[in-house]
């Protein structure tokens, strides 16, 4: 399988010690300690989930990717680079988040959103407004809250086509 963007390069890992993790969605997982992420703040409305991994399943070539917390083996969200579905979506850091997350460079960064994923696909969201912002290099991650409306916190990943299917948003 080919290799797609940065989200694959943070999956990857690199050397350390195996760690093995108990998922309830994936069963034993072993990582490398380099795979782990750190968020010194949690997720929002989750401040005790503070480690976390990215896993993309073997099968799926898609954009789609799992955020598996490490702390709380039943809490993993679903993810993409926001670019794959809404090529104009930009976040811009403040000075203090770029310090915060150890960020010198734009190349540091990886930003990824978290998906509401329902019973019909079709109907999948994606939180724009509270982006996931890695520093790929240091593994120390932030959500953040946007403010403003400029993005939603439930933006439709498909729109509805004219013909009646499903088409991308952008």
């Amino acid at each position: 399988m080919e290799e797609q963007g940065v989200v694959k390069d943070v999956i990857a890992g690199g050397a350390g010690e195996p760690v093995s993790v108990q998922t309830l969605r994936f069963g034993e997982v072993t990582i490398t300690e380099s795979r782990v992420l750190t968020f010194p703040r949690g997720i929002v409305g989750m401040p005790d989930a503070r480690r976390f991994t990215f896993l993309h399943i073997e099968e799926s070539d898609g954009p789609f990717f799992w955020m598996q917390s490490l702390d709380d083996p039943a809490l993993a969200f679903v993810v993409c680079e926001p670019q794959s579905f809404f090529p104009d979506y930009s976040v811009s850091l403040t000075q203090n988040e770029q310090e915060d997350l150890g960020i010198k460079e734009e190349s540091d960064g990886l930003v990824c959103v978290i998906l509401v994923v329902p019973e019909d696909p079709q109907q999948i969201t994606a939180n724009l407004r509270g982006p996931v912002v890695v520093n790929t290099t240091l593994r120390r991650g932030y959500q953040l809250v946007m403010a403003g409306d400029d993005y939603p916190a439930a933006a439709p990943l498909f729109e509805e086509s004219m013909e009646g299917g499903a088409t991308c948003s952008s």
